[in-house]
C-alpha cells in the first residue's frame, strides 16, 4: 500500500514554495514545540517522577531549543542549519 501525502513534498526550487516556508513550517515547528513541552511537563510532574525521567527531560529540553532556534532562524530569514 503505498502512502500518498495530503500535500507535495516541499521543493526547494519551486517559487511557489514560498505559502509553504512561511506559513505551514512554523505550525508545525510550533506544534512540535507544544507536544514535547507538553511531555516534559507530564514527566516531571512530581520530584520522583522527574527524577526517574531525568534523562528523558534534559532531551526534551534539547530538542525544544533547538525547535525554537529553527523557528526564529526561519522568521528572520536566515540560513538554516
Amino acid at each position: 500500500m503505498d502512502y500518498n501525502p495530503p500535500y507535495p513534498p516541499y521543493d526547494p526550487t519551486d517559487k511557489n514554495g514560498y505559502e509553504t516556508v512561511v506559513k505551514r513550517w512554523p505550525i508545525i515547528l510550533t506544534s512540535l514545540i507544544d507536544t514535547v513541552q507538553h511531555e516534559i511537563d507530564s514527566l516531571s510532574s512530581t520530584k520522583e517522577k522527574a527524577q526517574q525521567n531525568h534523562d528523558r527531560i534534559v532531551e526534551g529540553k534539547a530538542i525544544v531549543n533547538t525547535m525554537k532556534k529553527l523557528k526564529e532562524s526561519m522568521a528572520r530569514n536566515d540560513p538554516l542549519e
